[in-house]
Formats: structure tokens, C-alpha cells, sequence
């Protein structure tokens, strides 16, 4: 599995997503992501994980909305308390 590990650039690539959203859905804990480098603070994702929980949630039904848009709206990468 460590094998498979990717960084933000590289899945967004691949998914046609921006590598911000890639880090706010990993901050918001809707895709798995995991701790890497000499001080854990770096972030690495497991590309098969992220696609299936993007399907999932795709698949939940969107509250308020009839386009489908999954209704995340900004996430905050930190909370100011």
C-alpha cells in the first residue's frame, strides 16, 4: 500500500480536480488521506480510496439542491478558536 501513495498534485491530475480542493476534502476528513514525511505534516492519498469516496459521495443525495452539486461550500482549512 505504501507503494500506491500519492501527492496532492499528482491526484488532482488524475482526477481533474485543483489541488486545493484535494486538501480541503482531506482537512473536512471526506476523503482518507495519510501523514507523511519527517514531520508528519505532509499529506499523501491512496488514489483507488479518494476515487471510491468521491463516488460515494456523489452518490449522497444533495440537501437543497436539484443539480447535484454536493453542497460543501467553503471549507475552512482552520478554525479560528
Amino acid at each position: 500500500m505504501v507503494d500506491s501513495l500519492v501527492n496532492a498534485a499528482t491526484i488532482a491530475a488524475k482526477l481533474g480536480q485543483a489541488k486545493s480542493s484535494i486538501y480541503r476534502l482531506a482537512q473536512a476528513g471526506l476523503i482518507p488521506s495519510y501523514a507523511a514525511g519527517p514531520c508528519l505534516r505532509g499529506k499523501r492519498f491512496d488514489i483507488v480510496e479518494v476515487r471510491d469516496a468521491l463516488k460515494a459521495l456523489a452518490q449522497r443525495p444533495a440537501i437543497g439542491r436539484s443539480n447535484g452539486y454536493l453542497g460543501l461550500g467553503r471549507i475552512p482549512l482552520r478554525s479560528n478558536s
